[in-house]
């Protein structure tokens, strides 16, 4: 079956247009994310900032590392600071092939040494057998059990 050049440049012309229609959606569904993601955590209730670190941190830390670098550097609740760092932390498992998730993990760790969580530091930077040559893994510290929790259960009735 032949087509005419008519029918061809339709084809094209219809091909290109869809493309072009796929691009610019997307393009305006990156950018309304990225202005409710900003908006979420300037929000000044910091329940909401700490529920917009939870939402976007979900998935990993790359798609907005740089909105949440900008919050580390800003952000004055001690409570918003602990839940970023702690949001940070549980993404060990993401590449950090992005610098500014580099400096979020670095602002993590320090931030979760200064600030301790229940008592004690949270994270321990360490080096891990399986992680690669030369990237730090914030990994939890080993916690021995309480004398008084391991002396109750001892005595426990069956």
């Amino acid at each position: 079956m032949d087509f005419s050049d008519a029918e061809r440049t339709l084809a094209l012309a219809v091909a290109l247009g869809t493309v072009a229609g796929a691009w610019g959606w997307r393009t305006i569904a990156r950018r309304r994310t990225r202005r409710t993601v900003v908006r979420g955590l300037a929000d000044p209730d910091e329940g909401r900032r700490i529920a917009m670190i939870a939402a976007i941190t979900a998935q990993g830390l790359g798609a907005n590392a740089a909105a949440l670098d900008r919050l580390a550097r800003r952000e004055n609740s001690p409570a918003v600071r602990q839940a970023l760092a702690l949001a940070v932390a549980r993404n060990q498992w993401e590449p950090a092939a992005d610098r500014r998730l580099v400096a979020l993990r670095v602002w993590a760790h320090e931030e979760l040494a200064r600030r301790p969580v229940d008592g004690r530091a949270a994270l321990t930077l360490a080096p891990r057998l399986d992680a690669p040559v030369g990237i730090p893994v914030l990994i939890p510290p080993v916690v021995p059990a309480a004398p008084a929790a391991a002396a109750e259960g001892a005595g426990a009735v069956r």
